[in-house]
């Protein structure tokens, strides 16, 4: 796998489809968080989610689909991805 502290802030229009995938390529994965919402909103919010985390980012030995999407991220910043997540806004 990646690492416990390693996560992906993506979009997906079929989360399984993609979960299935990121296994098949990482070696595991979980899905910590998933929240529906309209496309605007949705590629927004990972657009300033992406911003927000920048020099967090994690670069694999072996570069797969989405892999400009993983973070590493603390106990403390991922608890504020899911507040985020949960409100709809970084604002």
């Amino acid at each position: 796998g990646l690492g416990d502290s390693v996560y992906k802030i993506g979009l997906a229009k079929d989360v399984e489809d993609r979960m299935g995938a990121l296994r098949r390529q990482t070696g595991s994965t979980e899905l910590i968080y998933k929240a529906s919402s309209n496309i605007y909103d949705s590629y927004y919010l990972e657009k300033s989610l992406h911003n927000l985390y920048k020099d967090s980012r994690f670069i694999p030995e072996v570069k797969f689909k989405g892999w400009t999407e993983l973070f590493t991220l603390s106990p403390e910043m991922l608890k504020e991805v899911e507040s985020i997540m949960e409100v709809g806004s970084i604002d």
